[in-house]
């Protein structure tokens, strides 16, 4: 039987080993194809009223052949919010790994915001729709955050935990902001680079008084 998580979203570890491995191609790339439904049929109905059998009907899938993956409706929640947490420590990792200026920073971190896109609108609606939301949301806010932290830290823009610690929270709420921007026509290209140029300009501020510090 192919293994599925068994996770509970209240314990401290709950998006740890939530998506399924199966130890055959074939089980990895069904998988995959229920995730990809989930993803299309929580968007279309919300969560609540989305069923197991619609998911399955979507995936292609036997309902109980889905059921030796995912325990129940929660754990396919949990699976899809692991998959995004994955999406997003990726993305922060490969920005720590390119040694960035702070222009170049702002910009890379504009880019993977933007191209969360669908997908950060499901996991937020996961997030509220599922038990403890404030709970798994304050865990999930604090990974992005440690990441950022250690960008910022690395690149020297801070001279203390404290204060990458302090930048990662003003630099994610600015990011926050970019999917409520009005987008008619002819102003959300202006928004973008606008809200672009102050991280760059924030994050430059806080290379230059690194620098300045006394050592």
């Amino acid at each position: 039987m192919a293994s599925h998580s068994t996770s509970n979203p209240h314990s401290p570890g709950a998006f740890a080993n939530a998506i399924p491995v199966p130890p055959q191609q074939r089980g990895r790339e069904r998988v995959a194809a229920i995730m990809a439904a989930a993803v299309e049929v929580f968007a279309e109905k919300g969560y609540e009223a989305a069923t197991m059998t619609e998911i399955a009907a979507r995936a292609d899938t036997a309902i109980g052949s889905m059921y030796r993956f995912f325990a129940s409706k929660e754990a396919l929640a949990l699976a899809l919010l692991h998959q995004y947490q994955l999406h997003i420590d990726a993305e922060l990792d490969a920005i720590a790994a390119a040694a960035l200026a702070p222009a170049a920073i702002a910009e890379a971190l504009m880019k993977m915001m933007l191209g969360l896109g669908h997908e950060r609108d499901t996991a937020v609606a996961l997030l509220d729709a599922l038990g403890d939301s404030a709970n798994l949301r304050a865990r999930f806010r604090d990974g992005v955050r440690s990441r950022l932290a250690r960008i910022f830290a690395d690149a020297g823009l801070a001279d203390s935990p404290a204060d990458a610690r302090n930048a990662a929270i003003i630099v994610l709420n600015l990011l926050k902001v970019l999917p409520k921007l009005p987008s008619e026509s002819g102003r959300l290209h202006a928004l973008l680079v606008e809200m672009q140029t102050v991280i760059a300009l924030y994050l430059q501020h806080l290379h230059d008084d690194a620098r300045a510090a006394p050592r």
